[in-house]
């Protein structure tokens, strides 16, 4: 027998992915706040989707999407947040899904949006536990990122220009390069969140720019030493790179 044809689809093999990495990482660190965000996470963010698409098209439909991005918040999200925070990230995330448009495309990334937005209202830091499973797993999604959705160019110019950005900082391109490729943070929002499909530059030296270009920000964004006033660094760099992508790179 062959593989069934819904387990063919990129997204489906992404959420699986990203599933297994959360099993990997509940199970170094069991708890009901975890299970509990995970899974309000997940529902609410399928919910959000599937009302808001309904309120727009009058359409249902299986949110495949919706999962991806329910998972990503899931495992990115503070295991402290309360129900009512975790909920209105999702309803951020899947309010810019739906209504940030350009040319029939979402413009930023929902799971970073819902993300930071939820942040600076709740002054609620972001987690990233689910980076806590083991660090090869976490390079997993690669399969899909890299390989399924062609977006290679991006995720390896956001490292090498990262990288190179703390070898400056740090004055060690060698140890600069290995913090950044076993950074288990990194490693998640580059093969994960960066080459989002909807979001990012399909050609591969557009995608070359919109990755350095997400690295610089961040970079800037760290020695400004603003850190203190955001819920997070990557997050705030990848809407920017998103704003790009849709204004001057065309996708």
């Amino acid at each position: 027998m062959g593989i069934p044809k819904f387990l063919k689809i990129p997204k489906v093999q992404l959420a699986l992915l990203l599933l297994v990495i959360a099993l990997a990482a509940f199970w170094r660190f069991p708890s009901i706040d975890i299970y509990f965000s995970m899974v309000t996470a997940i529902g609410l963010t399928v919910f959000f989707d599937l009302a808001f698409t309904w309120l727009r098209k009058r359409q249902l439909f299986i949110p495949l999407a919706a999962i991806v991005t329910g998972l990503i918040i899931s495992l990115t999200v503070s295991p402290q947040a309360a129900w009512y925070q975790i909920a209105a990230i999702c309803a951020l995330a899947m309010s810019s899904k739906n209504f940030i448009k350009v040319r029939g495309r979402h413009v930023f990334n929902p799971a970073a949006t819902g993300l930071f937005l939820g942040g600076l209202i709740f002054n609620l830091p972001v987690s990233w536990w689910g980076t806590s499973a083991p660090v090869f797993l976490l390079w997993l999604p690669a399969l899909i990122s890299a390989l399924r959705m062609r977006r290679l160019p991006s995720i390896l110019s956001f490292l090498a220009v990262y990288s190179l950005g703390l070898s400056r900082i740090a004055g060690s391109a060698p140890m600069s390069l290995l913090t950044v490729l076993t950074d288990p943070t990194i490693v998640f929002f580059a093969l994960v969140m960066l080459p989002e499909p909807m979001t990012s530059p399909s050609a591969p030296r557009r995608q070359a720019v919109y990755g350095g270009l997400v690295a610089i920000v961040s970079l800037l964004l760290t020695t400004l030493r603003i850190a203190n006033f955001l819920p997070d660094i990557l997050l705030p760099s990848l809407l920017l790179g998103n704003l790009s992508a849709g204004s001057f790179l065309r996708y």
